[in-house]
């Protein structure tokens, strides 16, 4: 009986110490760097040529970076941002490196528009597809 006590009384303790823990623990420990540039947002979205040879719409943007001289696809969203075609975009963007968890070797991105900077309807210069093989 003093037994079955005894480990209630462990098991208690030990859950408690391990939901401290875990409320400790938060996306702000894990972001390693966060930082902000200004992206241009091209007007058209990209178009792959799938296995099949059919042209299907991606959800990927065209952007050019402050680092890049040329349009470049992003394979991601970008939160806070809500597109429309036809406008090419210049956003402050914030991006977020950060860890999914302390046994994850890469890195993940996060982008989040902080701020449209301009709208501006316009035909964008950007290649006819890319290819994904």
């Amino acid at each position: 009986m003093l037994k079955n006590k005894t480990l209630i009384v462990l098991s208690v303790i030990c859950f408690g110490l391990l939901s401290l823990l875990y409320s400790c623990y938060n996306d702000e420990t894990r972001i390693i760097k966060t930082y902000k540039e200004k992206w241009t947002i091209a007007s058209k979205r990209p178009i792959d040529l799938d296995s099949e040879y059919f042209y299907v719409y991606s959800p990927r943007y065209w952007v050019k970076t402050p680092k890049s001289k040329t349009w470049e696809t992003l394979h991601q969203d970008i939160d806070n941002f809500y597109y429309e075609e036809g406008y090419e975009y210049s956003i402050r963007i914030k991006i977020s490196r950060w860890h999914l968890d302390k046994s994850t070797i890469g890195t993940i991105l996060d982008y989040e528009c902080l701020e449209i900077l301009s709208k501006e309807q316009k035909d964008s210069d950007v290649p006819e597809y890319e290819y994904l093989w």
